[in-house]
């Protein structure tokens, strides 16, 4: 499963970075993940957000990965 964080509106060329879901395991690692990305200039993240059966992110269908909740904090620390 992949969850896409874009440019709303993005009429630029599209400049993405695959990120495998090893890198969400703390608020320090999304942190220092976006700040990579936008030092090298990529304005969509493509995140991986469902591993071996487990999710990283609020589900009824799959067990939770994380006691936090990786995506939202990928959505709000890539939109500031």
């Amino acid at each position: 499963m992949l969850w896409v964080a874009a440019p709303a509106g993005a009429s630029e060329e599209t400049r993405a970075l695959w990120v495998v879901r090893y890198t969400l395991t703390s608020m320090g690692s999304v942190d220092r993940m976006i700040e990579i990305a936008g030092q090298m200039n990529m304005n969509t993240l493509l995140v991986q957000v469902r591993g071996r059966g487990d999710a990283y992110y609020p589900s009824e269908l799959a067990p939770p990965r994380r006691s936090w909740n990786p995506c939202r904090a990928t959505t709000t620390l890539s939109r500031t």
